[in-house]
């Protein structure tokens, strides 16, 4: 009598390292596309971590992201209800298949059999019915050695045994797992996170399929009709969404005359378009884009040229998210700015000092726990504190619910990198 062997452990890795600006000024370096909610009232994040564990019985996910976005994914996990497996920092992006050499690595250290499941977040919208019988599909070919690509291999998901895919690595892309074994021999653990050392500059950034497809023997692929052009670009988002009469997808505040075919959103400002036809409109708080549909290469560059100018747009919005809550900047002049904080119940900043700056808090929601030099104290709604220059200060929220403090600062200096941190739960040393 033949005895069945269970299949092979499944151990997805969601990938959000890369950020190809796509959808600026909606996505930023340090709050991209990835953590935005796009389509749904879930980032894609959320979705992709959500839908790969409906797709079957797996194991907890591996998170591979930027170091930057550590506390956004980690925060936004929490609030799915998922618990990963660990979340994997890099500190630059070298490419999907380094990415799944250090994870792969990792699993074959612990599960010799265990399968690799390669899921680029920025396509989970299309994980669906269909990929989960894909899945079930590739998950036997796998098991059987195979290289499984599901759907098409430059944009969709891999499944492979882990160990396999480090034989095939050392075959065909040596320099990529020397880059990984490398990148883990510098690991630090600490938080629920692992931070990679750096890998070398001279390794190749190459995807999965750049690594291996067309090299190996033992490739397989598993037809999905699903699309996997994600939600890379505004037109992708045009073809997606919910369209009026004319054809127009309309997000937000957004008020239409004699326009089709356009994609308009608005996060937060009345827009008003009248006239457009296969065009681009996207306002946030400090940008606008406009541009046709069939210009977004175009934009892209425009966007590499504000990089190059040191345009802060490029990089945050006014509202930067933090792993305490968040800060948004309401107005600045000469020697002042004024922003709002929100602080998560139970969160806390670092115990910190200014070199340059003096500060001063309101309290419009929730009560405060401030520490002021030596003296701590509560201060509740419609009350203040006085933060002198180069005074050790911390500002907490012991309640329940958020809390919200409108902060003045006042100095000959106002940057975010004076900052002195004197101790910090949440393991930081750069400015934040």
């Amino acid at each position: 009598m033949e005895i069945k062997r269970p299949q092979p452990q499944i151990h997805p890795v969601l990938l959000c390292g890369e950020n190809d600006h796509g959808l600026w000024p909606l996505s930023r370096e340090l709050f991209p596309k990835e953590f935005l909610p796009l389509l749904a009232g879930r980032s894609l994040l959320q979705e992709a971590a959500e839908r790969v564990s409906a797709s079957g019985p797996v194991a907890a996910p591996i998170i591979a992201c930027n170091e930057e976005h550590r506390f956004m994914a980690a925060e936004q996990l929490r609030r799915a209800g998922v618990s990963p497996a660990v979340i994997l920092l890099e500190p630059v992006w070298r490419g999907a298949a380094v990415t799944a050499a250090a994870a792969a690595l990792m699993v074959a250290g612990d599960d010799p059999d265990g399968l690799l499941l390669l899921v680029p977040v920025a396509g989970a919208q299309s994980i669906g019915p269909a990929f989960a019988d894909a899945l079930a599909t590739a998950h036997q070919q796998a098991a059987e050695g195979k290289l499984v690509s599901i759907g098409d291999p430059a944009g969709g998901c891999w499944l492979f045994r882990a160990a396999r895919y480090l034989e095939e690595l050392a075959r065909h892309a040596p320099e990529t797992l020397a880059a990984a074994r490398q990148a883990l021999d510098g690991r630090t653990a600490g938080g629920g996170f692992l931070q990679m050392g750096a890998a070398p500059a001279s390794a190749p950034a190459l995807s999965v399929a750049a690594a291996i497809d067309g090299k190996t023997d033992h490739a397989a692929a598993v037809p999905c009709e699903i699309d996997w052009s994600g939600t890379g670009s505004w037109s992708t988002l045009w073809n997606a969404g919910g369209k009026d009469e004319d054809g127009n997808v309309r997000v937000g505040d957004v008020v239409t005359s004699g326009t089709r075919n356009c994609y308009i959103q608005s996060d937060g400002h009345l827009a008003a378009v009248v006239g457009l036809e296969d065009a681009v409109v996207v306002v946030t708080d400090d940008a606008v884009l406009v541009a046709r549909k069939d210009q977004e290469e175009t934009a892209k560059a425009l966007l590499r040229t504000l990089k190059d100018q040191g345009r802060s747009e490029v990089l945050n919005h006014r509202k930067v998210h933090r792993p305490w809550g968040t800060f948004q900047s309401l107005h600045m002049g000469k020697r002042f700015q004024v922003k709002c904080l929100t602080v998560e119940p139970g969160c806390r900043l670092s115990l910190q000092r200014h070199h340059h700056r003096a500060e001063h808090w309101v309290v419009v929601q929730g009560t405060a726990l401030v520490t002021c030099g030596t003296e701590v104290r509560l201060v509740s709604e419609n009350e203040s504190v006085y933060i002198p220059i180069g005074t050790n200060h911390r500002l907490e929220n012991p309640g329940k619910v958020p809390l919200s403090i409108i902060e003045v600062q006042s100095g000959s200096y106002l940057g975010e990198d004076d900052i002195v941190r004197i101790e910090d739960v949440y393991g930081r040393v750069e400015c934040a």
